[in-house]
């Protein structure tokens, strides 16, 4: 109980300890002691050792020791063997599905491709950074069919979509088959917020900007797509497997 000659606080210092008390720590004396940046560094720097030290695993195919780092990802690469695997068992059993059909219907393409804000494209077709799932689709394979007019064969091809809540916009990954004969990049650079022209299937993406990389089964990237089919806002879809569009280039 207060004493009848102490004076009540005023607005401003219960202000003050209020924020004393969200910034700071109760010492042994019952006291607020405010926190230093060396004691928010040493914070962090703990948290991320823990971190980490809940991160290790070891290869399942090689049992070397693996450590995952600051970050989690969903998919682990072996710098031993080079083998893959993920922890979620529908990411691990995709991917290493994927790679495998990869030895029977060869993926050529890695496609990351984003849709910009409003604008229009050629033919006078609006193209919306707030393009919906369904938008999304429906751009992908016009794409794609307009790469098998130009052509004999036919693509096939995975595409996983992504909408990051950090990042921003919705865009999609894609391993594309049947397109080793068409050009990748011209190596121009074209002035910013241009693209859907015909030089290349870089810049023919008529929606925004494209990159697209020669697939390498090295780099785990079906296991990268895999990880998408997962998320809450899944949206994914095998796209032109039917035999009739099947037309293989010839072994060499």
């Amino acid at each position: 109980m207060r004493g009848a000659g102490a004076a009540a606080p005023g607005a401003a210092e219960r202000c003050g300890a209020a924020q004393i008390a969200c910034r700071g720590e109760v010492s042994p004396t019952g006291r607020f002691d405010l926190l230093t940046v060396k004691d928010k560094q040493r914070d962090e720097v703990e948290r991320i050792a823990k971190v980490i030290a809940l991160g290790r695993t070891a290869c399942p195919n090689c049992q070397a020791p693996y450590q995952r780092g600051k970050f989690h990802r969903p998919y682990f690469i072996c710098t031993n063997c080079g083998h893959r695997w993920s922890d979620d068992p529908v990411i691990n059993a995709l991917g290493a599905w994927l790679s495998e059909l990869h030895e029977r219907y060869p993926w050529d393409w890695f496609a990351t491709l984003t849709f910009a804000h409003e604008r229009f494209t050629r033919g006078r077709t609006v193209s919306r950074g707030d393009v919906t799932p369904h938008g999304a689709a429906y751009w992908f394979r016009r794409y794609l069919d307009e790469a098998g007019a130009s052509g004999a064969a036919m693509p096939y091809a995975f595409r996983a979509d992504e909408y990051g809540p950090v990042h921003g916009r919705y865009h999609l990954h894609a391993l594309v088959g049947n397109v080793g004969h068409l050009r990748i990049y011209c190596d121009t650079l074209l002035p910013k917020g241009e693209w859907g022209k015909g030089c290349c299937w870089v810049h023919r993406w008529p929606c925004g900007i494209a990159r697209i990389y020669p697939y390498d089964p090295q780099r785990g990237a079906t296991y990268y797509l895999s990880k998408y089919v997962v998320k809450r806002l899944a949206n994914w879809d095998f796209i032109g497997f039917e035999p009739e569009n099947l037309v293989f280039r010839a072994e060499h």
